[in-house]
């Protein structure tokens, strides 16, 4: 808790990352208190973008690393769970289909509501 009583907005502990042979993040640690507001900058290849992924369920760290939005840990490797905690993302490569309306492009990852559900 903080000394507003707030939980963070985001808590990182422990977090790493690796791919294959090669280490991505090392041990990252990091709270952003409620109601702030943060830059994530640095040199290409810091592991901006595989903090991002992970925080958005692309990517799950390494084991031992703990996530936490708003007081309630994150599930590692879920987009489904990064979402209802409220983490959105907007993506430097968005992956579009330039052929399909924006409507469309949004239904890929997240589909059509249906009758059935």
């Amino acid at each position: 808790m903080t000394p507003t009583g707030l939980a963070p907005a985001l808590k990182v502990s422990g977090l790493s990352k690796t791919f294959g042979s090669a280490r991505a993040l090392t041990e990252v640690s990091l709270a952003i208190p409620a109601g702030q507001l943060h830059a994530l900058v640095g040199e290409n290849g810091s592991g901006k973008s595989t903090l991002i992924k992970i925080l958005s369920g692309y990517h799950h760290g390494d084991p031992g690393s703990e996530l936490e939005i708003g007081g309630l840990p994150l599930a590692a490797g879920s987009p489904a769970a990064a979402y209802a905690l409220g983490c959105r993302f907007v993506h430097q490569d968005l992956g579009l289909v330039d052929t399909l309306s924006v409507a469309d492009n949004l239904s890929l990852s997240a589909g059509y509501p249906s009758r059935l559900g």
